[in-house]
């Protein structure tokens, strides 16, 4: 029984002494048995909203409710078991699974001792501290350098050279310091025997042009030979060349053949050459043709190439008995010949004894890379 703060266990007003009469500690008693009715249930039920409670209380009973807290409330308020479920719900979210987490953020890991081999987490404090890292050598001074090791030490090589425009060479040394070499011991080689134009490929910045001139047709002369067409020049030439670019490839003809039964000069071959882009035009003029009975074709002459050459002139009919037949002049690629020319810008010969001559050959432009 709880203690009634106005009335004595007696019944008696705690300011009342005992020794009244019977009738009057009767009526007290009830009234204090009242009392403590009303106190006790004063004590049961819930307090009023915004009411707050002191000391320790205990309730019991499967209804007892209280008013559910927002999920950012963490003051002193009741909890409720929705409060707490959701608060669970929202703190199981924010953690990584067990099984394959993924990480955000900066996240962080005991560090292991140093020489650590197992599979624990590697920190960036773990991977500072490895022997690799501190038996390096020193970094000053060596940028661009790659590592090397004689099997006990290691140290830095030679610092490699800019890779920029140099795809498909080869790094080489002097043995002080590195560069790139292009090596080609099977060139690509093109032989243009008719005009053309040629587009540099990508990666290719050298290339070496070989041009020859067309060969000059021999002369005809009426009862006796007349003289041999000259060979056509050559030039050769190593250019730098841009990818992409598109140059222009000319082939000079051989000299046209002249008709029996008539006395008149040969015909020079035509001018071979190779242009385009920024670069001066390498060229070869054809050989001329046999002038008459006596007089022989000279031979073309390269230029603008690192190496020019001339043709070779014809031979001619030295008396107007001469029975060996006159030969067309070489060039760098064909040899003379006592028929047509050969090979590309060979001179042409003359036929004895009015039978006209033969025609020159057409020259060539030749390109490696």
């Amino acid at each position: 029984m709880a203690t009634n703060p106005y009335y004595t266990v007696t019944g008696a007003p705690v300011t009342q002494s005992r020794g009244v009469s019977a009738t009057i500690r009767s009526e007290y008693s009830a009234i204090h048995t009242g009392f403590d009715a009303v106190y006790v249930a004063m004590l049961l039920r819930g307090l009023k909203g915004g009411e707050t409670w002191t000391g320790t209380h205990v309730f019991t009973g499967a209804n007892v409710t209280f008013a559910t807290q927002s999920a950012s409330d963490n003051s002193t308020k009741a909890a409720t078991t929705a409060y707490a479920d959701g608060a669970v719900a929202t703190s199981a979210a924010l953690k990584a699974n067990l099984d394959s987490p993924v990480f955000t953020g900066t996240p962080t890991a005991p560090t292991a001792p140093a020489g650590t081999g197992t599979t624990q987490i590697a920190t960036c404090e773990f991977v500072a501290a490895t022997s690799f890292s501190t038996n390096l050598p020193s970094q000053t001074g060596n940028s661009g350098k790659f590592i090397t090791t004689n099997g006990t030490t290691a140290s830095w090589g030679l610092a490699i050279a800019d890779q920029t425009g140099n795809s498909g060479k080869f790094l080489t040394t002097n043995g002080t310091t590195s560069s790139w070499l292009r090596v080609s011991p099977l060139p690509t080689v093109v032989v243009n025997t008719s005009s053309t134009t040629w587009t540099c490929p990508s990666n290719v910045t050298t290339a070496k042009v070989t041009v020859v001139g067309g060969g000059g047709s021999g002369s005809s002369f009426v009862s006796q030979a007349g003289g041999g067409g000259g060979g056509g020049g050559s030039a050769i030439k190593w250019l730098t060349v841009v990818p992409g670019t598109v140059y222009t490839v000319t082939i000079g003809a051989g000299g046209a053949a002249k008709a029996a039964s008539s006395s008149s000069a040969g015909n020079a071959g035509g001018t071979s050459s190779f242009s385009g882009g920024v670069i001066t035009t390498v060229s070869a003029t054809g050989g001329e043709g046999g002038a008459g009975s006596t007089v022989a074709g000279a031979g073309g002459t390269g230029s603008n190439g690192d190496l020019n050459m001339t043709g070779g002139t014809g031979t001619a009919a030295t008396t107007n008995m001469d029975t060996p037949t006159p030969t067309g002049g070489s060039s760098l690629l064909a040899g003379s010949s006592r028929t047509a020319g050969t090979g590309y810008g060979g001179g042409g010969s003359s036929i004895w004894n009015n039978g006209g001559s033969y025609a020159g050959a057409a020259g060539v432009v030749i390109i490696e890379y």
